[in-house]
């Protein structure tokens, strides 16, 4: 999509599942042009993460954050054409990293178990970080002078079977990274076997391993630019 106003890009991309809807609806204006949708997303600053404009009815609708997906959604789903600014991204607060699907990370020093740190995230209408692609991880990697020596990332084993997931509930391909130490085992817990159902990344090591989710440690969110 072109640009709709000269302080902001547009990217445009279909919504075709329920899953990919970014977060709860905060504003839904009637009778608008393109134009003033994205003004009011603008002028919303950090609340809007994105915005969707039906041509046809000219109803804007406001949306925050990430939603993560339950099932609850009503059906047939309806595929609509949603639009993220680039810019929001910093306005947030976060660093914009340029690239194909783009990434929009925060770095959080305080340092909170697993699942604390995944609310941190979600009450930044974001997530914990995911890596599911080979360029993804390229990516982050590139700006890894922002980074802390380790980190949590939105993986786990919720379960506790084996089977790792990425927080928005896709499996973990682990063809994608080079140095994976996954064991079961935390040397910081001797007393709980098999309880390493979380992970962080190891930044000095270049190393993606479990260990057990109430350690402490920094974490990173992200706000994907369009799921």
């Amino acid at each position: 999509m072109a640009s709709l106003m000269k302080t902001e890009v547009w990217r445009e991309q279909n919504i075709l599942t329920p899953a990919q809807v970014c977060g709860d609806v905060i504003n839904v204006i009637d009778d608008v042009s393109p134009i003033e949708c994205a003004e009011y997303c603008l002028g919303q600053v950090v609340m809007c993460f994105m915005f969707e404009f039906n041509h046809i009815t000219k109803v804007c609708r406001l949306f925050s954050g990430i939603a993560n997906p339950n099932g609850t959604h009503l059906l047939p789903w309806i595929p609509f054409v949603a639009y993220k600014g680039l810019s929001n991204c910093e306005r947030a607060g976060y660093t914009y990293v340029t690239g194909d699907e783009g990434l929009c990370f925060k770095v959080f020093e305080t340092e909170l178990p697993w699942f604390d740190a995944r609310i941190k995230c979600e009450e930044e209408k974001g997530r914990l970080l995911v890596l599911k692609t080979s360029r993804h991880v390229d990516t982050i990697m590139s700006y890894s002078g922002y980074l802390p020596s380790s980190f949590w990332i939105g993986l786990s084993d919720p379960n506790k079977d084996g089977n790792w997931k990425w927080i928005d509930g896709t499996n973990f391909n682990s063809s994608v990274w080079h140095n994976i130490m996954i064991n079961g085992h935390s040397i910081n817990y001797p007393g709980e076997n098999d309880t390493a159902d979380c992970i962080r990344i190891s930044w000095s090591r270049h190393k993606l391993h479990d260990t057990n989710c109430k350690g402490d440690d920094r974490f990173v969110c992200e706000r994907p630019q369009l799921l």
